[in-house]
């Protein structure tokens, strides 16, 4: 976390605590110097970032409102009050918020990251790469900077001037982890050009597994490059391994949001909204972006992204807090008919169109949203769902390659084989049951066929979403578009066949996989 110092003495103890992590002991130093000093912008901005480390995020966003009243023309506090509403969604007042800051005077870099965060977290990844090149451009010694505007120069699709970021926070920063993993994301690995020396060196003296994982995959995917696939599959083991030791935790807890929507009755339709949105869900790296790069490219149709709105919008209506998306808690409030579904699809509809920017119809690419379709399908009656599936061995290989955010259960099935096989065999049950449930709503494309042959499967995808025929719909190496998901290198080339079948190279290790997919379809 990255706090300024303009406050005073009497701040620095809060500060040394939010540094170290402890909200609660910043909170507790602040409130009386709060109490005898209302009008201290700089500690109203502390305490709400305390707030927001412990998850209170209607107290962040009103003390961060304090802090702006009381110093209106200070950029950090006006970026500050901008992240509050990102994080809600609420999309005019984080754009109001970034513009009335960069007017402040004078703008460090750190306010200048601050506000592009404002626009990364609304998927404005161009206008984020404008703002951090400013930062860079004067002169930032921050390697965050360089690191973020790495970031969102990948996400654009300039991958040469992400490069270059990327290495520059290194040289600010040799052991800046994240950058180190960020700059092997961006491909073109060779004999001749890799960071395999740096990346083992770096591995050995990193004794924390959370922060060894990205390197540990970082290595895995140069060795990949180079064709040494059982050392990559040693790096992605032995850094799983470590880092589910370290959290504690159990990939098999992932399975239980697909298990409990398998156990319950789906709701009955309740909602009134006429508008058509498209949902591309599936396993994670099954296609769902290349099939939103698809899409997207036809001129009647704008996509949000991977944003978790209804999901939100759900666990604020059930009044559930819930480490997964959907849980047994949740489904039991729908079904007593105490949650207004209607309520929720107009909702969902109104913030997805801010985010197309006024767009009528949207597709919205958060491929995990195969958990909630019974539940969009009953608030949003017109909307269709396009499900992508992949061979099994090459959806769980694929998603083990990936390093997903781990601090939830979402993704932890990709720590572990098994776990992610168990994952999967959970979805295929799930995509089966909503096709045979929303016959002519639902549509199950094959990956595999789609990168065969594309031009049938794009005709046939764009009649069932209800759109014209495109050309630049199967050309989605043109669409200049933003892509903020592991896809993003992929995407910027021709649809092709090469990632089909690579499971194979890693076949002596997916006995633990096997035996699951195994057993599942006995």
């Amino acid at each position: 976390m990255t706090v300024t110092i303009r406050q005073n003495d009497f701040h620095a103890p809060a500060l040394a605590a939010l540094i170290a992590g402890r909200p609660e002991r910043a909170e507790a130093l602040l409130r009386p110097i709060l109490a005898g000093d209302p009008a201290d912008a700089a500690g109203w901005s502390l305490l709400a970032r305390a707030m927001g480390d412990m998850g209170r995020f209607a107290e962040e966003l009103e003390l961060c409102g304090r802090a702006v009243a009381l110093a209106p023309t200070t950029g950090e506090y006006r970026a500050q009050l901008g992240k509050c509403h990102a994080r809600r969604m609420d999309i005019a007042a984080a754009e109001e918020c970034a513009r009335a800051a960069l007017a402040c005077s004078p703008l460090s870099d750190l306010v200048l990251d601050a506000i592009a965060a404002i626009h990364t977290r609304l998927g404005q990844h161009e206008k984020a790469a404008v703002v951090l090149s400013r930062a860079a451009d004067e002169g930032s010694r921050n390697p965050a900077v360089h690191f973020n505007l790495g970031s969102s120069l990948k996400f654009t699709g300039d991958f040469d001037g992400a490069r270059r970021a990327l290495e520059t926070a290194i040289g600010l920063a040799p052991r800046y982890i994240k950058a180190h993993a960020a700059l092997t994301s961006l491909g073109g690995i060779t004999a001749d050009h890799h960071h395999l020396d740096r990346l083992t060196a770096l591995i050995a003296t990193v004794p924390d597994a959370r922060d060894r994982i990205h390197l540990a995959h970082a290595a895995a995917k140069e060795c990949e490059a180079l064709g040494r696939y059982d050392e990559a599959f040693i790096h992605l083991r032995d850094g799983k391994a470590a880092l589910l030791k370290a959290l504690g935790a159990d990939p098999r807890e992932s399975a239980k949001a697909p298990a409990a929507v398998l156990a319950a009755s789906p709701p009955a339709v309740t909602g009134t909204c006429r508008a058509e949105p498209i949902f591309v869900v599936g396993m994670p790296r099954s296609g769902t972006t290349l099939v939103d790069r698809i899409l997207s490219g036809h001129p009647d149709l704008t996509s949000i992204g991977e944003f978790q709105h209804f999901a939100q919008l759900l666990r604020h209506a059930t009044g559930v807090a819930t480490r997964h998306l959907v849980d047994e808690a949740m489904l039991e409030r729908v079904a007593s008919g105490r949650v207004d579904l209607d309520g929720i699809g107009h909702a969902y509809v109104e913030k997805g169109r801010q985010l197309a920017g006024g767009a009528e119809r949207f597709l919205d690419k958060f491929h995990l949203n195969v958990q909630l379709v019974g539940l969009i399908a009953a608030a949003l009656p017109h909307a269709r769902f396009v499900c992508l599936l992949r061979d099994p061995l090459d959806s769980v290989v694929s998603n083990y390659r990936q390093l997903f955010e781990f601090a939830t259960p979402l993704y932890r099935y990709s720590l572990d084989l098994a776990a992610a096989a168990e994952f999967y065999t959970g979805f295929r049950q799930l995509a089966t049951r909503w096709a045979a449930l929303l016959p002519g709503r639902f549509k199950m494309v094959a990956y595999e066929a789609l990168v065969a042959d594309p031009e049938p499967c794009v005709r046939d995808l764009l009649n069932f979403c209800g759109l014209s025929w495109h050309p630049a719909c199967v050309r989605i190496e043109e669409n200049r578009a933003a892509v903020a998901t592991a896809s993003a290198v992929q995407v910027r080339q021709p649809i092709n066949t090469s990632s089909v079948g690579g499971w194979r190279r890693y076949a002596a290790h997916l006995g633990p996989a096997q035996a699951v997919l195994g057993s599942a379809a006995a």
